[in-house]
Parts: structure tokens; C-alpha cells; sequence
């Protein structure tokens, strides 16, 4: 597919200049929404610039898969929320990458999808809201050691810290280093 705007993010990611990252999977990248309405709101993004799950090879798309099932429970984990949306829409940006929302009882509307909420949409629309940096860095550390308790994360893998491995493939994980930033959404 080519470069893309989350091809970018994924390369801003990978150099540590982006807020609410969390960890550097073997498939793909976990980082917080910036607006944390739906506090612990992530994304899962695939490393590979494709359209649609189906469209990874056999492989990588069961390490996806796999990789996006760890994510959620770490976020469930992580955060206690009675209920996790995953999506996968990409009808205004074509590259594989899953919303992840933890839904908690105390929401107004609990039955009805994220999309229903217009504070949020308004929020999307005006690009407002945004969660403190301090907040939103706190949260990624905490998703971040809960991965490392799942295995995915140990600890930060770059800019002097020592590489991670992940445990059963042996293949490099980096995470991201605190205080990261940049101005984009996803």
C-alpha cells in the first residue's frame, strides 16, 4: 500500500516521539488514545501497511490475532472494565489497526457504542479533550508492566536500555521511553 499517516506514526513510534505509546509487538504497536474518555482507550496498529486482517499472511495474522487477545485481557487487566469493544474500521484511514475500549458501569450509556457518544464525537471532531501528558504517561507505564507481566514487555528496550526478547519467539521487542510526544490521534 505505501506510505501511509499511520505508517508515519508507526515510524514516529519506533524513534520514541510519540505520546501514549506503550510497546513495539512483534505484529504491530500498542499505544493509548490520546483522549481518554474511556479511560485505558488503545490501539492495537499492525506493523505491515494492509487493509484488512485477512489481507496478513497466515502466520503473522495468528501472531496478530494472538497479539490483539494479549492486549485486551492486559487492558481488562489493567484497567477493570465490565465490558472491551475491539473494532477494526479503517473506512477513513486503509491500514489494519484495532480500537480497543474498555466500557466501565458507571457510563451513561453503556449499551450503546462509543460512536453514539457525542461529547466524545464532539471531542474527535474539534480535537479537544485530550488527556494530560503526565496522566496519559502514567497510564501507558502501568498497561506497559502489565504486558511485561504477560510476557509481551520487561522493560524499556531502547535509547540505552537493554534490547527485550520476546519469550517464546525470541524475536525483539522495544517499548517506548516516558515523556514521548507528538500533536497526531492515533
Amino acid at each position: 500500500m505505501g506510505s501511509c499517516w499511520i505508517c508515519e506514526e508507526n515510524e514516529r513510534h519506533a524513534v520514541g516521539e510519540c505520546e501514549g505509546a506503550v510497546a513495539e509487538l512483534e505484529t504491530g504497536w500498542v499505544r493509548l488514545h490520546r483522549r481518554q474518555r474511556y479511560r485505558g482507550q488503545a490501539f492495537f496498529v499492525a506493523r505491515e501497511c494492509v487493509r484488512e486482517v485477512y489481507h496478513l499472511d497466515t502466520e503473522t495474522r495468528a501472531t496478530h490475532l494472538a497479539e490483539l487477545a494479549e492486549v485486551a485481557a492486559a487492558i481488562d487487566s489493567t484497567f477493570g472494565p465490565v465490558k472491551m469493544n475491539i473494532e477494526s474500521l479503517g473506512n477513513g484511514i486503509p491500514h489494519l489497526h484495532w480500537w480497543l475500549t474498555p466500557r466501565y458501569e458507571d457510563e451513561p450509556r453503556l449499551k450503546s457504542p462509543i460512536w453514539e457518544n457525542l461529547d466524545f464525537l464532539r471531542e474527535m471532531w474539534t480535537d479537544t479533550g485530550w488527556t494530560d501528558s503526565m496522566s496519559l504517561a502514567q497510564d501507558a507505564e502501568r498497561l506497559r508492566s502489565e504486558l511485561a507481566r504477560r510476557g509481551l514487555v520487561a522493560s524499556f528496550g531502547w535509547q540505552g536500555y537493554p534490547p527485550l526478547y520476546r519469550p517464546r519467539s525470541g524475536k525483539r521487542i522495544r517499548t517506548i521511553e516516558k515523556g514521548a510526544s507528538d500533536a497526531s490521534g492515533v
